[in-house]
């Protein structure tokens, strides 16, 4: 507040959210361990008569920090074919962020709105897929990091076989 007489009184109004440390006497408000909400403060001058009282109130609004979670990872083959939903992998994130796909490898199928990935026809190689939460000023947005890392399915070559006689001595390339 500006413009204020000396010698009124602050006062926390009721329905304040929970936290932080108001201190009347010297008309403060940490907000250390505060919750997010909307704080009110009343300070009151008693007026001399004639003279009404006067008061006014100062509000803080404490706006929450976005969390989009714990990076996450997981490492498939070239041959599985399971649709990834990519918020399985991250935790502790809040809802209504996006997804971006960040410069991946070819192959897969990556939808954003769905936040998936399909890696049916995904090359060998490292995605990335990075989910963000946008902040209200002046908190920032917040991002988590999802990596999938395709190995390479080992091919352990065609089946064959052979006759050979009893007697035969040479060795054989198997």
């Amino acid at each position: 507040i500006t413009g204020e007489s000396t010698g009124g009184v602050w006062t926390a109004a009721s329905g304040n959210p929970l936290g932080g440390t108001f201190n009347a006497g010297t008309g403060t408000f940490n907000p250390t361990g505060a919750t997010c909400g909307t704080y009110n403060f009343n300070y009151n001058v008693t007026g001399a008569p004639p003279c009404p009282s006067g008061s006014s109130t100062a509000t803080i609004v404490i706006n929450c920090q976005p969390t989009a979670g714990t990076d996450g990872s997981t490492t498939i083959c070239t041959t599985d074919t399971t649709l990834i939903t990519l918020s399985n992998l991250i935790t502790g994130e809040d809802t209504g962020g996006t997804w971006i796909a960040g410069p991946n490898p070819l192959g897969g199928t990556f939808t954003a709105a769905a936040g998936t990935f399909d890696p049916t026809g995904a090359s060998a190689g490292t995605y990335t897929f990075i989910y963000t939460v946008t902040g209200t000023a002046p908190c920032v947005d917040d991002t988590a990091t999802v990596t999938i890392t395709v190995n390479r399915q080992p091919v352990a070559g065609t089946d064959g076989s052979t006759t050979i006689c009893a007697s035969n001595v040479a060795p054989i390339d198997l």
